[in-house]
């Protein structure tokens, strides 16, 4: 397991990005379109805040459970990456820069929940970096992993129109 600094690493090519067809269904996309073969996830949570007496913002991070996103979302969060544990060493999020490149570079799953906004409001988007270069020796590194992730769950997500979300959940309660 390697962890990718920005200060190291490019994006190589194109980011990945999807829009979802059936938000409503976020809980069963994320308990049924996480493979299991990458468990055990972590939500990260990411949101960003205005400092008191300036106008910058500070990048306010948090791990959550899954079956926190919604009460989040309510919150007004709109920012979320998916984690797999055993793919991605651990790292702390305190020392991360504000922006979220860093994790957008080591392959997490961007999951964009967009605020409804006179009255309109956008489809949820999945967005992943999938292939990642190093600024000095031009070393190409591919997120396998993730990628197979990424694909899981846009498959889930058509396949939500065609049938009911089921109850049971195939992610593990502890996190």
């Amino acid at each position: 397991m390697n962890y990718f600094k920005e200060s190291s690493w490019q994006r190589y090519g194109v980011a990945k990005q999807i829009s979802l067809n059936y938000p409503s269904t976020l809980s069963h996309l994320l308990t049924n379109g996480l493979l299991v073969d990458y468990e055990p996830y972590v939500i990260i949570a990411s949101a960003f805040k205005k400092n008191m007496g300036n106008s910058s913002y500070k990048n306010i991070r948090r791990t959550i459970k899954v079956w926190d996103l919604e009460n989040y979302i309510q919150q007004g969060v709109s920012q979320f990456f998916i984690m797999s544990k055993a793919i991605t060493p651990p790292f702390n999020l305190a020392q991360l820069a504000n922006s979220n490149e860093e994790l957008m570079l080591n392959g997490l799953i961007c999951l964009q929940i967009y605020q409804r906004y006179r009255g309109i409001s956008t489809s949820p988007t999945l967005m992943m970096v999938d292939t990642i270069q190093n600024r000095t020796n031009n070393q190409v590194v591919e997120h396998g992993g993730y990628k197979e992730i990424f694909w899981s769950l846009r498959k889930t997500d058509i396949r939500s129109g065609f049938k009911q979300p089921q109850t049971k959940s195939r992610l593990k309660r502890a996190q």
